[in-house]
């Protein structure tokens, strides 16, 4: 935990003390988790699943205009679910959000990274459309030479008594948007705001 007193020391103005603030001896170790630090602050969830060397769900990264965000997974499944509660919470706190109604969407596509991009503005249109907003997100996936989804979507109706909106989603976009697969699965993308 020495970075976190190098870093305290940092921001307490120890730097002050040096002529020029580069000139500051302040060398954080190698696996210094610079983009933990900054994530365990926007999303409680990273802080202690990173503790415990668990799989987050999913992450938002810094940008400048948009809400950029990383969602995982042990499965595409499971990654793009993920996902669809990064775009969802990026808009309203889910935990407002009863699933008192649902809906089924259905999908197909050759690439899987065109899929996900159709699953997310998939429900994007559905709350546009429905004026609902949602809180649980079930995919199941098939390959037999396409990729086809199965998803159902569980919400609400919008009530503007209980649900506070914090950024209204327009589109999903493709700048940006890829997914990979090392450990786990993951799905990067970039909603315009």
């Amino acid at each position: 935990m020495q970075w976190i007193w190098l870093f305290g020391r940092a921001l307490c103005g120890a730097w002050k003390s040096f002529r020029n603030p580069l000139e500051f001896p302040l060398e954080f170790p190698l696996d210094f988790p610079l983009e933990f630090f900054r994530q365990s602050i926007s999303n409680p969830l990273m802080s202690s699943a990173r503790n415990n060397n668990e799989m987050i769900p999913f992450e938002y990264l810094e940008h400048t205009a948009d809400v950029k965000f990383r969602a995982f997974g042990h499965s595409p499944e499971e990654m793009l679910a993920n996902a669809a509660s990064a775009l969802f919470k990026a808009m309203v706190d889910p935990a407002t959000i009863v699933a008192k109604e649902s809906w089924k969407v259905e999908l197909e596509d050759d690439e899987l990274e065109t899929l996900a991009y159709r699953w997310l503005s998939e429900i994007v249109f559905l709350f546009e459309t429905e004026s609902a907003v949602f809180s649980t997100f079930a995919v199941s996936l098939e390959k037999n030479g396409t990729w086809k989804l199965q998803g159902e979507i569980g919400g609400e109706r919008i009530d503007l008594g209980r649900h506070s909106f914090e950024n209204e989603v327009k589109a999903v976009t493709m700048h940006q948007f890829q997914i990979k697969k090392n450990d786990h699965w993951c799905l990067q993308a970039i909603l315009d705001v």
